[in-house]
């Protein structure tokens, strides 16, 4: 159905509209006439991370991407708290998600973002489902009990999870009211917006360093607001990776959260790419860059130039597997001949990218002697 003639879903647009009203300015006045105890922003803290990484890591993680299995108590862990963030069930939820990266930038991705910023960031949400064929994308889970019971009671899962829970919960400071509307409605609109921006912002600020066959980007200030999400070029190009922020120094809690639940034995078959696989996306996109920016050098002189880099490319991916052979023996073996071993090629491959990054600097350096003064637009 073409988009434009869908009809508004004024469900939708009335809870979008009164959620923040009542989060915001509803506990702005009773925070005015009650003042702050610390149990509200501990609630607020807790139901945050809870239902925001039922989203993350559950939703979108384990279901949409199948990029781990979990044990039933997880996932009923992600379930019920996923459907206290207000996002829709685990089923339309992760049926859109999946439909997103099938037709991603295209009218029939469901958050197109080359329909605008605020069409992909909450916009999409103010209409009402057109049926697609792709609906049926989640027969993986048509059987699954818990799912099937999470999306059959789904409001209630909502509101008891979402919102009686931390009243509940404040009665016994005698401040149910103020724990509603900071775990409950202020919850809800802080954490429908940090999750919106994944659709939004990661589509529209940040690198590329993966891939620029679509519109995703890669933005570690993002990462802090989405629970590790804002990895999203990365995420796009290995998306059955469960990790976002692939680098251990990348703040990605809903990475932390899978490896701890892999340890606990409540999570096994954690996906990752192979590193290799992630190095050649990086080094295939440094490559084409740097290709964009000598386009205006001779075509003989810039075919010598790819030749050469692709030899370069070459001995850095060896060097990489040499080094990757090396930490696996060590992790094996553990004694000190090992761990020297694998320092040292830990230094050539390091030695590999440092000098792959002059080159390409070179390379730029040495594209603009092409360039004529006289041949210039200004001239």
């Amino acid at each position: 159905m073409d988009r434009e003639k869908r009809e508004f879903d004024w469900g939708n647009i009335t809870f979008l509209a009164l959620s923040p009203l009542i989060g915001i300015l509803g506990t702005g006045i009773y925070v005015y006439f009650n003042g702050i105890h610390w149990l509200e922003i501990a609630l607020f803290l807790t139901f945050y991370f809870m239902t925001g990484l039922s989203i993350t890591a559950g939703y979108h993680r384990l279901f949409a991407h199948r990029s781990y299995d979990a044990h039933w108590s997880l996932k009923l862990f992600y379930l019920v708290f996923g459907a206290a963030a207000l996002e829709n069930t685990m089923l339309r939820w992760a049926s859109d998600h999946r439909i997103h990266h099938k037709y991603v930038d295209t009218d029939r991705d469901p958050y197109n973002i080359k329909r605008g910023g605020f069409y992909a960031h909450i916009g999409w949400i103010f209409y009402k489902y057109s049926p697609d064929p792709d609906a049926a994308n989640m027969n993986d889970f048509k059987n699954d009990p818990l799912v099937l019971w999470q999306a059959k009671y789904y409001v209630p899962i909502a509101i008891l999870a979402g919102f009686a829970l931390p009243a509940i919960i404040g009665l016994s400071v005698g401040r149910p009211v103020g724990c509603l509307l900071w775990a409950g409605f202020f919850r809800v609109f802080f954490v429908h917006h940090m999750t919106f921006f994944i659709n939004s912002l990661a589509h529209m600020v940040g690198r590329q360093p993966y891939s620029d066959g679509d519109t995703s980007r890669d933005s570690w200030w993002l990462a802090l607001l989405t629970y590790g999400e804002g990895y999203h070029n990365f995420h796009h190009k290995f998306q059955a990776d469960y990790r976002n922020g692939v680098r251990w120094f990348q703040w990605d809690p809903s990475k932390w959260l899978i490896l701890a639940a892999d340890k606990a034995g409540l999570a096994w078959k954690l996906n990752r790419t192979p590193p290799l696989s992630i190095l050649r996306a990086r080094l295939a996109m440094d490559l084409k860059r740097t290709g964009e920016k000598v386009h205006f050098a001779p075509h003989d002189w810039r075919e010598r130039i790819r030749a050469e880099l692709e030899k370069r490319k070459q001995r850095i991916e060896l060097a990489h597997a040499r080094f990757v052979e090396a930490k696996d023996a060590y992790i094996k073996m553990k004694n000190d001949d090992y761990k020297r071993r694998l320092k040292i090629f830990e230094r050539r491959f390091e030695m590999q990218r440092a000098r792959w990054k002059d080159n390409l600097s070179d390379v730029i350096e040495q594209a603009r002697n092409f360039r004529s003064p006289a041949l210039t637009p200004n001239s």
